[in-house]
């Protein structure tokens, strides 16, 4: 299928410069009957080639412009979406997608740098009694678990904090 299209594309590409050569060729004579010489049509030939790839330049131009606009409308949604994420991170956000989720997005205005009426939205979710589990509490987090036993004090501990390497090598040696 992809080369019946190619084949067609190429077919009219061959009808289309066909066409254009044959009003060429009858605008050259419209110019030898209004009594220009050889010279001269040379030359509006010339201007006329130049206008021609003047117009394609303009539609290149046209083209990267768009595609300029698209890539900077992309570059704000990806720096919002980053500002956002960092701000429920910092608020302490068990769950970024989760919350991003709850962020009413078309109140918020990005001006580059900030996102305008983010922090007002996060602490009213941070405080809500229905997403407030969403965040961690400041100073909640306690790390449980088994303390290491001590053997200062007991009889038969060294102390190692004043070991050089004799005396690691001499402890290794009767420790093996």
């Amino acid at each position: 299928m992809f080369k019946a299209l190619f084949n067609m594309k190429q077919t009219l590409l061959r009808f289309v410069n066909k066409i254009f050569k044959e009003r060429g060729f009858i605008m050259e004579e419209k110019l030898r009957q209004i009594g220009l010489t050889e010279e001269q049509i040379a030359a509006v030939s010339k201007v006329l080639a130049e206008v021609g790839s003047l117009e394609e330049q303009t539609g290149e131009l046209e083209r990267l412009r768009k595609e300029v606009e698209d890539y900077k409308d992309r570059f704000k949604e990806v720096s919002a979406d980053r500002i956002i994420e960092d701000a429920l991170r910092n608020a302490g956000a068990k769950s970024i997608k989760a919350c991003k989720a709850l962020i009413d997005m078309d109140s918020l205005e990005f001006d580059g740098k900030n996102v305008i009426g983010l922090d007002e939205q996060i602490k009213k979710l941070a405080s809500d009694e229905e997403t407030a589990f969403l965040f961690e509490k400041k100073g909640s987090f306690k790390l449980k678990g088994v303390k290491p036993r001590s053997s200062a004090g007991k009889a038969g501990a060294k102390d190692f904090s004043s070991f050089k390497y004799d005396d690691w090598d001499e402890y290794f040696r009767k420790n093996k």
